[in-house]
């Protein structure tokens, strides 16, 4: 889990209309020799990729508010 960044020319080592998912992306760029760097984040994370966790995320922002802000 994580967030993604990228810089533009990471779209042309993605192929149309075919399933490619991030670690693919990632090994195309290592491959093509483009910089890949990762930052370790040691403070509080909430993963919101599904509605309910947005839904909890949502629910629990008022009670975590002084954690994220």
């Amino acid at each position: 889990m994580g967030i993604y960044a990228f810089n533009r020319k990471a779209l042309e080592f993605i192929p149309e209309n075919t399933y490619f998912d991030f670690p693919q992306l990632i090994k195309s760029l290592i491959n093509n020799n483009i910089a890949v760097n990762c930052y370790d984040h040691k403070g509080f994370w909430l993963d919101i990729g599904r509605p309910e966790d947005y839904e909890t995320a949502t629910t629990l922002f008022d009670e975590l508010k002084s954690k994220i802000l």
